[in-house]
């Protein structure tokens, strides 16, 4: 903490004539296991906002915030509003409730808290907004129906395309687009989500990596706001290093379960340059789908790649530079065009450029770029995860994801391999929808994932299929793209 504060002290930022006003919109979705963790963010976010602004402060910062445990349906959920008007206790900020409907879907939910904000005269003066979406990931939102637990196959979830539908549907006064959307949620800062919402907000802030159930640092993120909420590209760079800074002393390990930490920090509007070499990229190896050695290059380097939520997604830098390494040298003329795609890819992601995707990012190993793909593959060490023993508690990690943790918490290492398969299913059947695979005139990553992907698979760990991926995930995709799989 010595750290950022000796950063805030020592930055020196002209106050703007007319302060920036921004209203930050905390929507909690949370389950049993994370109730008390988002008690404690709303009492930060409480206990901070309600401190006497400084005189060189850029912005002023209201907060509004609704926290739901499990479904909404048939829930009279709490709302709250923070500024430094009110007292620092958590009640002091308490509004009047959402009465959910016994129905009511996360979708709903979230677009009734939205305009809720959207007209109430104490956040609707706002210059600039921002949301934060606190909950399990990657499938944003899981949560059980009323009294079943959460891992439960008729689990709710918020899908890609149903987020950026609900901000569609609900737009910021005065303006058209939110100015920043964070995931406080394990293993979101993958491309698929960060292009369905490019149009809806200007940066995106998430982790690759599992985020600690005690979640960002609330009781700064008021400070960093009013200290440099006049220009957000400074306001996100010094978030992820406050973000960074929170978690520099913890102990991360197979003992504690803890994984070191990520944060990035996304441009949106630069989302055109890496679809486009994702797509070249997906195009090039479908080209030379029937290259003898394209199998075993491809398996390699995703063998070798930085992954997350059980191997479900891939750092994407990562997989180019592998991928780029084993075919240096290569003169073959279909391996010429997938190299020239890992260059397209390595170059939008470059971070520093003032045309990248990544404005900030924070690795602790080194291996995660910012952004992630999927590009689903259990190898050897994410099998490990997998495989271990429960630990006391019934929790496999100490983050808000749950794919292998929450929803696995009761399963024998069987059955939490079917879990995995049925995160798959689950991914694969919305996968189709979203404007990554849609707005699409060529070959898309999915038509590679779901069209090539398999039939490499079960041509080279035919035996290990299920493992590695799914057998009948790959069965459905035989069907679905028989002509592509079936061709020799």
């Amino acid at each position: 903490m010595d750290t950022i504060q000796n950063s805030l002290e020592a930055t020196k930022v002209a106050t703007p004539a007319t302060k920036t006003s921004w209203t930050i919109m905390l929507y909690i979705a949370a389950d049993g296991l994370l109730a008390n963790f988002a008690v404690e963010s709303l009492k930060q976010l409480s206990k901070s906002a309600s401190t006497a602004p400084g005189n060189d402060d850029q912005a002023s910062v209201v907060v509004a915030a609704q926290f739901s445990i499990d479904a909404p349906g048939g829930q009279s959920i709490p709302r709250y509003i923070f500024n430094d008007s009110i007292g620092e206790t958590l009640g002091s900020g308490t509004r009047d409730p959402l009465n959910a409907p016994d129905d009511m879907t996360e979708e709903q939910a979230l677009k009734n808290f939205l305009n809720w904000v959207y007209t109430n005269p104490e956040c609707n003066k706002s210059t600039r907004y921002a949301l934060i979406l606190w909950s399990h990931g990657p499938e944003l939102f899981l949560q059980p129906p009323p009294g079943r637990p959460t891992g439960d196959p008729a689990s709710l979830y918020l899908a890609p395309d149903q987020l950026s539908q609900a901000l569609k549907s609900c737009t910021p006064p005065g303006g058209s687009r939110l100015d920043i959307v964070g995931f406080d949620a394990c293993s979101m800062s993958m491309f698929e989500m960060a292009y369905e919402i490019r149009d809806l907000a200007d940066y995106m802030v998430a982790s690759q990596e599992e985020v600690p159930d005690p979640s960002f640092p609330y009781d700064r993120l008021i400070e960093l706001f009013r200290k440099f909420g006049g220009n957000p590209d400074s306001l996100l760079k010094e978030g992820v290093q406050a973000y960074v800074s929170a978690y520099r002393d913890s102990i991360c390990g197979p003992i504690t379960g803890m994984k070191p930490v990520t944060l990035s920090a996304l441009r949106l509007n630069n989302c055109s340059s890496l679809k486009t070499a994702v797509d070249a990229l997906a195009s090039a190896l479908l080209d030379a789908q029937d290259d003898g050695d394209l199998p075993g290059l491809l398996i390699g380097a995703r063998q070798k790649s930085q992954d997350y939520a059980g191997g479900l997604y891939v750092d994407l830098a990562e997989l180019c530079k592998q991928l780029n390494g084993r075919l240096n040298g290569s003169g073959s003329d279909v391996k010429k065009p997938i190299r020239a795609a890992c260059q397209g890819v390595l170059d939008a992601l470059a971070e520093g450029s003032s045309d990248s995707l990544i404005l900030e990012n924070y690795s602790a190993d080194t291996t995660g770029n910012g952004i992630s793909i999927y590009f689903p593959y259990l190898s050897d060490e994410q099998s490990a995860q997998v495989d271990k023993p429960m630990v006391k508690g019934g929790r496999e990690t100490v983050g808000k994801g749950f794919s292998v943790s929450d929803l696995l918490n009761n399963a024998a290492i069987g059955y939490r391999i079917s879990a995995r398969r049925d995160l798959i299913m689950i991914t694969e059947s919305y996968y189709p929808r979203l404007q990554l695979v849609s707005d699409n005139t060529g070959k898309s990553w999915y038509d590679f994932i779901a069209g090539s992907w398999p039939r490499i698979l079960i041509k080279t760990v035919p035996a290990e299929l299920d493992l590695r991926y799914s057998a009948r995930q790959s069965a459905i995709n035989l069907v679905s793209h028989g002509p592509t799989m079936l061709r020799k």
